[in-house]
């Protein structure tokens, strides 16, 4: 939305030069764009839906308790989808919710400065990592060990994947419940760090009443898809003093501390106690992360040399080779920068600066808002639709770059909203008094300012990108490529296709080359990960206005 007090009157907006207006009329299409992809969703699932019931009867579909299209017999039961579904969220979330929580009260409550520096980059890190690789894992590591746990449980299980799948979210739930703690004011919290009411220890400052509130908050964590996180610099915020906000001398906290709780019956070996859980919590899911790479290279380092990185796909797993997924993701990763980013920006730009309160404004935000969560399988059925099939694109380097920009577009435009308002309004008013039209303002001194913001969100949603898997597979994406792509036409693999790939093969000698695969994917996104912390922190200074 237009900052107040900043938009010109209505008649220098009718006066305002042609030039003015077909910039705006531009960025208004890049905001569109999230509304036709909304559209196409909806057409596509409808027209696939209404395909589909011509074939299959409502009776059998919600009747039947088999699911298996690809059999002789084909049969088409739901309803084996949505328990299977069910059970593996449930567990999930059992998994995430209590470790997610207690992680982020450690983190808001209990974590130094400098402790939480470092906890919170891994904890996004962890954000980070590819669907496909946590399949691994849970399918070479985590399926192993609970067979040993539990004697009988089968190769293929609902235990595995929904505790995987929890580990997967912990860091999600953490981050955005710490920052949901963290960021209540003083009066609300009863106490942080400085006067808690009387007879209250921690915890129970922790318990109530403020984590209920904070309960609400976390469903964002359900919402918001889990690959690239956006990262929402906590104030630091604690106990008011002269209107502003200081944190009370630490030893002075202490004795209050330790006051108050004598005095609720709470005692000192119980806090200690809570605050050991809420360590646990937090470190689990680092440990975690050190064990699925610790697995992963020692699994995939000996394969890991200069012919499997430069050599071809082959049936031997020996010979086998990563450079056309490894060439393809590259190509992959520019097309989809170059499609999503001037989209993105764009659409940010015209909600900022341009858009007025309204049902169009509205609409658009909206539709943003939903895609963020909109499951990455569906775009790769609207690209099929859509590129593959009605725009022949086929399946092309274009269309699996069109695809992806369409998934990052929600992210890229969210981001670089939150890098633009960081910018004082008073320089907007600055310029527009020194007689400057509305997108010289924003060129010369808007988008430079909020020009590392920007980059750390498209950085974090090109390394979500480059992970996904579904998608690809979705509209088509080969998973054995002998050559390199050498148009926007040509065929193409990536690197979660082929670790795919290598990682449904029954010889153990293809897992070893799967593991390989996920050492360079995972080292190409810690790569732009920490490339996007460093410049998040490196320029946080222009945010601090």
């Amino acid at each position: 939305m237009t900052h107040a007090g900043v938009r010109p009157s209505r008649d220098l907006l009718r006066r305002r030069p042609v030039r003015e207006r077909v910039i705006a009329g531009l960025l208004f299409i890049c905001a569109a764009v999230s509304v036709l992809t909304t559209a196409g969703i909806v057409v596509v699932l409808a027209g696939q839906t209404v395909a589909f019931f011509r074939e299959v009867s409502l009776k059998q579909f919600f009747g039947d308790t088999q699911w298996t299209p690809l059999f002789a017999q084909k049969r088409f039961g739901i309803w084996a989808l949505i328990s299977g579904t069910a059970l593996t969220s449930f567990i999930a979330v059992a998994t995430a919710v209590p470790f997610g929580l207690l992680a982020a009260i450690y983190l808001s409550e209990y974590a130094s400065d400098p402790i939480r520096r470092v906890l919170k980059p891994g904890m996004e890190i962890l954000a980070g990592i590819p669907t496909i690789v946590y399949g691994y894992f849970a399918l070479t590591f985590m399926t192993p060990v609970l067979q040993r746990v539990v004697p009988g449980l089968a190769g293929f299980n609902a235990l595995s994947p929904g505790i995987v799948m929890g580990i997967m979210i912990i860091p999600i739930v953490a981050s955005l419940s710490e920052d949901a703690i963290h960021a209540r004011s003083a009066s609300a919290r009863g106490d942080h760090d400085g006067v808690y009411r009387p007879g209250q220890s921690r915890r129970h400052a922790d318990g109530n009443p403020r984590i209920p509130h904070d309960l609400c908050r976390r469903n964002d964590a359900v919402h918001v898809h889990s690959g690239s996180q956006l990262d929402l610099i906590p104030s630091e915020a604690e106990s008011p003093q002269g209107g502003q906000f200081v944190k009370a001398p630490k030893t002075e906290r202490a004795a209050r501390h330790r006051l108050l709780t004598k005095s609720s019956g709470w005692s000192a070996d119980a806090e200690r106690a809570f605050q050991a859980i809420c360590i646990l919590a937090m470190l689990l899911p680092l440990l975690l992360l050190l064990v699925l790479l610790g697995k992963a290279l020692v699994d995939g380092w000996p394969r890991l040399d200069w012919a499997f990185l430069t050599g071809y796909p082959s049936r031997k797993p020996e010979e086998a080779g990563l450079l056309p997924a490894l060439v393809g993701s590259i190509y992959l990763m520019g097309l989809t920068a170059v499609i999503a980013i001037p989209l993105g920006v764009g659409a940010a730009i015209y909600l900022e600066e341009y858009a007025s309160q309204g049902r169009i404004t509205s609409l658009i935000e909206i539709n943003i808002s939903n895609l963020a969560g909109v499951p990455s399988i569906i775009y790769g059925l609207l690209g099929l639709e859509v590129f593959v099939r009605t725009l022949g694109l086929g399946r092309s380097l274009l269309a699996g770059a069109a695809t992806l920009s369409l998934l990052l577009l929600p992210m890229v435009i969210m981001s670089s909203r939150e890098a633009l308002r960081t910018i004082p309004r008073s320089l907007r008013e600055a310029a527009y008094a020194l007689g400057a039209e509305r997108w010289p303002t924003i060129r010369r001194v808007v988008l430079p300012m909020s020009l590392p913001g920007i980059l750390t969100g498209v950085i974090l949603s090109l390394a979500r990108a480059i992970g996904e898997t579904a998608p690809l597979i979705t509209i088509g994406a080969l998973t054995y490529v002998a050559f390199l792509p050498d148009s926007l036409q040509s065929p193409f693999t990536a690197l979660p296709i082929q670790i795919f790939n290598w990682t449904s093969r029954p010889q153990s000698a293809f897992h070893v080359n799967a593991a390989a695969g996920i050492i360079v994917l995972l080292a190409i996104m810690l790569l732009l990960n920490s490339l996007a912390i460093w410049l998040r922190d490196r320029m946080h200074w222009r945010a601090s206005w």
